[in-house]
């Protein structure tokens, strides 16, 4: 009895079950990396086989569950932020990075931040991070201006905002609201460089 695991563009963990070898070919996935797709031989019996819960499959399941969100809202934006952010994304749930502080990232909270994309319209690209709660945590830098932000589920928003006061005076502020206001809020305070590129 042979037992293997199949990963198929579109048809994540199949295990087939067979007396008899499957042919091995490649191909290149959605996410273009080649993955070997087993074939059964003509005639030759096949049975779905569950599989181990294990954390790389878990990683990989999070992972794509994620892209598969961001790739819907991704025809919005440029070939230069889809590539920068689905390589966060692979970091940030890469198997031979993880350690015990990792934590997986909630769907919930990845679709806020698509919200915030979506209302805000930001041209600067941010830094994303993963808090133990399963949140996406973003960060946006122009020194001396930063912007970090936690996206909750239910369309929340914890952020804080380092700024200059009129004194030239480092001034931190905390902000807690609906995602669709944020971005006043951050322009309220004076961080908008921290979104958008160029500001005068």
């Amino acid at each position: 009895m042979i037992t293997l695991l199949v990963q198929q563009p579109g048809q994540i963990n199949r295990v087939f079950e067979s007396d008899r070898a499957p042919t091995v070919s490649s191909a290149t996935t959605s996410w273009g990396k080649k993955e070997r797709l087993l074939t059964q031989e003509p005639g030759s019996p096949e049975r779905l086989a569950p599989l181990e819960d294990t954390l790389e499959l878990r990683l990989y399941n999070n992972a794509a569950e994620i892209k598969k969100d961001f790739s819907v809202y991704a025809v919005h934006l440029n070939s230069n932020w889809r590539k920068v952010v689905f390589s966060q994304l692979d970091d940030l749930l890469d198997f031979d990075a993880w350690n015990d502080e990792s934590a997986f990232l909630t769907v919930d909270s990845f679709r806020t931040f698509l919200r915030f994309l979506a209302y805000a319209n930001p041209s600067r690209m941010p830094s994303l991070g993963v808090d133990s709660q399963g949140n996406l945590i973003t960060a946006w830098i122009d020194d001396p201006q930063r912007l970090f932000a936690t996206f909750l589920s239910r369309d929340r928003v914890s952020a804080s905002m380092i700024g200059l006061t009129t004194r030239r005076e480092q001034e931190l502020t905390s902000w807690l609201g609906p995602v669709v206001a944020l971005r006043e809020a951050v322009e309220r305070m004076g961080n908008r460089n921290c979104l958008d590129v160029d500001v005068v």
